[in-house]
């Protein structure tokens, strides 16, 4: 597997797009990578803030942001900032390295779901 992150992330949308109920809550991912230094560039002009999560997911009265990371993939400083600031203005925040962890965060949270679908 010569991209697990990427891997990751195409198997956690097809999950939130499967489990997630989208009449009660919204979910995106935030693409800010791959590209190169135009790309970045472009990306850091146009708003985009250094260490933010790659999923967000919202419903009613809850934020919730989860970082995705590859089995041995490591945190950066802006990363360990970002979930620092996201928590003191009162959202949730995890680092997920597996489908699984995915899945037992939005099952200690409980986000509006269409039934508890197994990852």
């Amino acid at each position: 597997m010569r991209r697990p992150e990427q891997t990751l992330h195409f198997a956690v949308a097809a999950y939130l797009t499967t489990v997630l109920d989208p009449s009660k809550s919204f979910w995106t991912t935030i693409g800010h990578g791959g590209g190169g230094r135009v790309r970045g560039s472009m990306l850091k002009h146009m708003g985009m803030k250094a260490g933010v999560a790659d999923v967000l997911i919202c419903w009613p009265h809850c934020v919730l942001w989860i970082e995705l990371k590859a089995p041995r993939g490591k945190i950066s400083p802006e990363q360990v900032a970002f979930g620092q600031r996201v928590g003191s203005l009162g959202h949730l925040y995890h680092i997920c390295r597996s489908l699984d962890e995915v899945a037992a965060v939005l099952e200690h949270h409980a986000p509006p779901m269409r039934g508890r679908i197994a990852a």
